[in-house]
């Protein structure tokens, strides 16, 4: 399962990294810090995801750069995300 966090505080990233490993659900979790980081990942600039799809998004609102709303906006508005 491809899982895209985007989640800038580190408590919470290990809190669900922690919940993924406790359940023994196979994993891989990709992390973005800031709202601005995140849209670049999902549209493949920084090389991180590129074409992956992820199966779940899980996405912080108070997020710095642009925050969660702002983000969720994007990836509704695009039909290829």
């Amino acid at each position: 399962m491809e899982i895209f966090l985007i989640e800038d505080n580190k408590g919470d990233v290990g809190l669900i990294e922690k919940f993924f490993k406790d359940t023994k659900i196979r994993i891989r979790l990709y992390v973005a810090e800031n709202g601005e980081e995140a849209v670049r990942d999902l549209y493949g600039e920084n090389n991180f995801l590129g074409s992956l799809r992820q199966d779940i998004i899980i996405l912080g609102l108070n997020l710095p750069k642009k925050d969660g709303s702002e983000v969720f906006r994007e990836i509704e508005e695009n039909n290829d995300l």
